[in-house]
């Protein structure tokens, strides 16, 4: 996990050369860093809000939290999400930056914005113009279990 650490009472992960807060100060220190702009998505599991950044100039990132009752199943793999993404460095991926879990119990981690459209409403829109002459071809692109398939895939 180049870049990154995690504090001694496990609350956050800062880059290095942040100050490393705790988890009390965490909650303050999130609304006092980020603005919220919209909700991106929700799922079961958590939510992504776009949010702009104080500290930098108000640049626009995704704010992604898994739910406080969230499974400990869950919380490892969110983890491992965010291990895995730090890692991956590349000038055509969105970069991770925070982690941690804010006083209410919420983990999240922030990670570059992307605009764009949303992969469902892509995927629907594309079947609604798809001029394929094969109706198999055209309902499975737009079936919601294909769409979750591919979501794993990715």
């Amino acid at each position: 996990m180049r870049g990154y650490t995690l504090c001694q009472d496990g609350a956050a992960w800062h880059e290095m050369g942040h100050p490393v807060m705790t988890e009390g100060t965490m909650e303050r220190a999130l609304k006092r860093r980020y603005t919220t702009v919209r909700a991106l998505g929700q799922g079961a599991q958590g939510s992504v809000t776009l949010v702009a950044d104080r500290f930098h100039g108000d640049r626009l990132f995704a704010l992604k939290t898994l739910v406080p009752s969230a499974e400990a199943s869950w919380l490892t793999l969110f983890k491992r999400e965010f291990e895995v993404l730090a890692a991956l460095k590349h000038p055509k991926l969105a970069q991770v930056h925070d982690f941690g879990t804010s006083s209410d119990g919420r983990t999240y981690f922030t990670r570059d914005y992307v605009p764009g459209t949303d992969f469902h409403a892509y995927t629907a829109r594309r079947s609604a113009v798809d001029s394929s002459p094969s109706p198999s071809r055209s309902a499975a692109r737009s079936s919601p279990s294909t769409r979750a398939a591919s979501c794993t895939a990715i």
